[in-house]
């Protein structure tokens, strides 16, 4: 990625014409064409480095921002109702002074930062003069917080990932019980499977999904199965760790073993684990789900990450072996079974279906 911020002016690039988005007595179109011009997704006004214009946003316009820029789009962080509420009162009593908090637009005309100030602007019929910069490198949203750190998911919501939650924290976990070896390494990599304490960064979680995740057919099945499973079983069953552990048995590459052989072999063992609830079966999957319930109620409702982690491995090994699974002396420092290898690529073949309903 190119570091837009370490990129100088080039010597012989014209500077534009000033561009003021000042709106008064200019139509809705005119601003917004305006808007569209200090944007310049496409010419960049021949510059490099990102900009900054202090600039008049009414809440027509900021109707349109949240309407047709990528902030506006649900996949987007949720808005804080409490922070809009407070923005709305500030600007409609005419207490909203010019900050140098700046409204921030990338340089592919994403709204990188400000869409509380803007539905703010829509609710308060205020408009409003703010400092706006321009230009700055999409991929630069991992660094942005507007008054909240970002989550894992919204990593990945900002890239428009579907069923972002699940998928975030089964990354975490796949790297983590394979030790990072099945992706590209990061600044900060697990020491172990038992290193419950480490998480990727916001840029991490940008890399694994890029360059590993993305595409890859198994990882989106096994989150798939997941989630069905956990729709049935309820809050016995934790879809992150069940996922990730899914997926490396299934993506394993394991010789003799086809991948459609072990996803229906998989599929067996979830609907197993949904047969459990009706009391009606005795496979591993249906074991594990009892044994589980069991250690829940037993703990008041907790349960050792790593405990469940261990007893979900044991169980598919079980299934897979055709044999009975043992939950006996499993503590939080008790070792995994040796998990299979996952290669390094995104595994883009295999017809597997989640039919687990």
């Amino acid at each position: 990625m190119t570091n837009g911020n370490a990129v100088p002016m080039h010597a012989n690039a014209q500077r534009p014409a000033p561009l003021y988005l000042n709106p008064t007595g200019q139509s809705l179109d005119e601003q917004i064409e305006m808007l569209t011009k200090m944007i310049d997704a496409n010419g960049w006004q021949g510059r490099i480095e990102p900009y900054a214009r202090s600039v008049t946003i009414t809440p027509k316009l900021a109707q349109w921002i949240l309407e047709h820029l990528p902030e506006g789009d649900p996949r987007n962080r949720k808005r804080s109702p409490r922070k809009v509420k407070q923005y709305g009162r500030d600007m409609s009593s005419g207490n909203w002074a010019l900050t140098g908090q700046p409204i921030i637009f990338s340089r592919t005309g994403r709204l990188l930062d400000g869409g509380n100030r803007m539905s703010a602007i829509v609710q308060s019929g205020k408009a409003i003069r703010t400092l706006a910069v321009f230009g700055v490198f999409d991929e630069a949203f991992v660094q942005l917080d507007n008054g909240r750190n970002r989550t894992k998911k919204d990593i990945l919501d900002i890239l428009g990932v579907e069923d972002s939650s699940i998928k975030s924290k089964a990354m975490r976990w796949v790297y983590l019980l394979t030790e990072g070896k099945c992706g590209p390494p990061l600044n900060d990599m697990p020491a172990s499977v038992t290193d419950r304490n480490w998480k990727p960064d916001n840029a991490g979680t940008m890399r694994m999904w890029q360059e590993r995740f993305e595409g890859d057919l198994l990882f989106a099945w096994a989150c798939d199965f997941a989630k069905k499973v956990a729709k049935q079983t309820g809050r016995v069953t934790d879809k992150s760790t069940l996922a990730a552990l899914v997926y490396i048995y299934t993506a394993s590459g394991e010789r003799g073993v086809s991948t459609v052989q072990r996803t229906k072999d998989l599929v067996e063992f979830g609907q197993s684990m949904q047969a459990a609830i009706t009391k009606r079966a005795y496979a591993p999957g249906a074991k594990l789900v009892k044994e589980l319930t069991s250690r829940l109620r037993d703990g008041d409702g907790r349960l050792h990450e790593h405990v469940r982690v261990v007893m979900t491995a044991r169980a598919i090994e079980a299934h897979l072996a055709h044999s009975k699974p043992k939950f006996t002396g499993i503590d939080s420092d008790s070792a995994l079974p040796k998990l299979p290898r996952v290669g390094d690529q995104p595994v883009r073949s295999g017809n597997a279906s989640a039919n687990v309903d």
